[in-house]
């Protein structure tokens, strides 16, 4: 597929856009939260989490965002009252 594609939830809700080809496996979801998105890959089980670095992270947040943080290079979390890097071990 080529160009732009424009999607508008006039009711505030979710929008999820799934390939038409069920050889990509692909679905994108835009939650009715500001800022926050979620990319699947169901191919091969993994989920793009936002990207950035520690200036870039969202002045509104919600409680239980998750992120990458670049410039700590840590998954990062809010919980409620401040952004948490995660220790690094899983």
């Amino acid at each position: 597929m080529a160009g732009n594609v424009a999607l508008v939830s006039t009711g505030g809700g979710t929008i999820t856009v799934t390939a038409a080809s069920t050889a990509s496996n692909f679905t994108l979801t835009v939650p009715a939260v500001t800022g926050v998105l979620v990319a699947e890959d169901s191919a091969t089980g993994g989920a793009y989490l936002p990207v950035g670095t520690t200036a870039q992270q969202p002045s509104t947040p919600t409680t239980g965002q998750l992120r990458f943080n670049t410039t700590t290079v840590k998954l990062e979390y809010y919980n409620g009252s401040v952004w948490k890097a995660t220790d690094g071990s899983y």
